[in-house]
């Protein structure tokens, strides 16, 4: 008797993979994109009003619109910015590849867990006010950086975007 008749080879229909047109995930992509973008740049602003509380509580100061506050919180957003973005230029590279490797949903999936952690650290320092209020912005805005911020998440979208649409109807 033959071996392969005894193997049931064929995936019943109830088990394969269902398919989704291309314009539905184009649709959920560009949801996760304005939501992603939204709450990035949403932060901004909330950022620095955390910052000029913690540092007027930490000075003691009654007047948070002092150029002490202002100075102080310029400086701690420098470092801030310098933690963010030059993890991020350096990990694009990365994780372009890792995208050609694994796929493009890990590489939109990373900036996004990048930003959760960053404004958890933001909300851990507007709640409790710690001391080492500095070291905790700092480690959040590394995990931004590390994820690849923005840029990464871009990168992945176009990628993603490229994928959906058929080499036929790419047009410039």
């Amino acid at each position: 008797m033959d071996p392969s008749l005894l193997l049931d080879t064929a995936r019943p229909a109830s088990l394969e993979k269902p398919t989704v047109s291309p314009m539905r995930q184009f649709i959920c992509l560009l949801f996760v994109t304005f939501t992603y973008f939204m709450v990035l740049f949403g932060t901004f602003p909330i950022t620095i009003q955390v910052l000029i509380d913690v540092v007027c509580d930490e000075i003691g100061d009654d007047d948070c619109e002092s150029a002490d506050v202002a100075s102080r919180v310029s400086t701690i957003n420098m470092y801030v910015t310098i933690a963010t973005y030059v993890p991020a230029i350096c990990m694009a590279g990365v994780y372009a590849s890792v995208a050609d490797h694994f796929g493009r949903k890990i590489t939109i999936l990373i900036p996004i867990i990048g930003l959760i952690i960053y404004i958890a650290c933001y909300t851990i320092v507007s709640i409790y006010h710690p001391t080492f209020y500095f070291y905790l912005i700092l480690l959040g805005a590394v995990c931004l950086g590390a994820s690849g911020s923005f840029g990464t998440f871009i990168m992945a979208f176009f990628s993603s975007v490229s994928d959906f649409v058929a080499v036929s109807d790419r047009r410039l």
